[in-house]
């Protein structure tokens, strides 16, 4: 499956990022249950938190210790609220990538 574009991210608040997508899905999501293990633990940090870099080339968000979210798990904790513009919290949710 083809997944569209993470054309922006920006931060929004503590572990809240807001994602656009290039089919207009919009969302602000929680992260902060996704910054559990390893190289993900750095990300607690608030400041470090809101450090994130966004890679449009890839579509994608990465810190500089190496931690990302690949782009179809962002695109995915997007697309689960059913809304174009909508917030979620990635809590029940457990896919990430390293």
């Amino acid at each position: 499956m083809e997944y569209p574009k993470l054309t922006s991210a920006e931060y929004v608040k503590e572990f809240t990022l807001r994602l656009c997508f290039a089919d207009g899905i919009k969302a602000d999501i929680n992260f902060q249950s996704e910054l559990t293990g390893g190289i993900f633990e750095a990300l607690k940090d608030q400041t470090y938190f809101r450090s994130f870099a966004f890679h449009p080339q890839f579509g994608s968000i990465e810190w500089a210790n190496g931690a990302d979210f690949a782009p179809e798990f962002l695109y995915d904790l997007a697309k689960a609220t059913g809304q174009q513009s909508a917030r979620f919290d990635a809590r029940s949710h457990s896919r990430k990538s390293a």
